[in-house]
């Protein structure tokens, strides 16, 4: 059992929450937390190495992590639970980490694979990139794209965000939203705060992708070009607008009904 916050895994478990590059060096990422382990694993997160907090608590959750674990070659530590916390970027009590293969993903690539999508530009929050990821994922589109400043999809708040989904379908990454809709030919319907059709009226087409802009600015001038038409969410009372992530779920939801 590793006992000590100097053992060589615990480091490469700080290391790889807390920088990007070391990340996308490695070719590794970070899972925290038994449900969001379970969820990645269920969702095809290639494991790696899998540490278990010991004392250790007892869950169904807990059973299937263990199983999957030992139906591969990777490894699997017993932790005190104590160092895996100070390990992990969750504040909480950390039941379970999980390092993972960062599966390697190009917008090139994607082609006609793609019908429908989910298009983020310059959302910079990691929480709120995970949220989307997670409703696009419940409403069944075939991949989320992170245009332009994006959070780092890898990041672990990402991960937690959303809920271990992010391994259920393609996130990549493009320079600009023109860019993805040109590369896939998807038609592009992007969320405006105003002067877009109802959202309760519009639908995305077979072949087609939402698009939407960071939290305080919204779409960029290019983007809104880039895109063939623009959808509003009704607002009843004097709200400017919605959490991105929240306004995500709307649009996919009603959109793709």
């Amino acid at each position: 059992m590793i006992l000590s916050r100097h053992n060589p895994r615990i480091r490469e478990i700080r290391a790889l929450t807390g920088s990007s590059r070391e990340r996308a060096d490695a070719g590794l990422l970070v899972v925290e937390g038994l449900r969001c382990v379970d969820t990645a694993l269920r969702c095809g997160a290639e494991l790696v190495r899998l540490y278990l907090a010991e004392p250790s608590r007892e869950s169904e959750a807990l059973a299937r992590v263990e199983r999957a674990g030992a139906q591969t070659e990777a490894d699997v530590e017993r932790v005190d639970r104590e160092v895996l916390g100070w390990a992990s970027s969750v504040q909480s009590s950390t039941d379970c980490v999980a390092v993972v293969r960062r599966p390697a993903r190009s917008l090139g690539v994607l082609g006609a694979d793609v019908n429908r999508a989910l298009v983020l530009e310059h959302v910079g929050d990691p929480g709120n990139v995970g949220s989307a990821i997670r409703s696009a994922v419940a409403a069944g589109v075939d991949c989320v794209i992170l245009a332009g400043r994006c959070a780092d999809w890898s990041n672990p708040k990402v991960v937690r965000g959303s809920a271990g989904t992010v391994f259920a379908l393609p996130v990549v990454e493009s320079r600009s939203v023109r860019d993805a809709l040109a590369t896939l030919a998807l038609t592009g319907i992007g969320a405006s705060s105003e002067g877009g059709t109802s959202v309760y009226e519009a639908r995305l087409p077979s072949r087609g992708a939402l698009v939407l802009g960071s939290e305080a600015r919204g779409l960029s001038r290019d983007a809104r070009n880039a895109c063939d038409s623009l959808v509003t969410i009704p607002m009843v009372r004097d709200v400017e607008s919605l959490n991105v992530a929240a306004a995500a779920a709307v649009c996919l939801f009603l959109m793709t009904r």
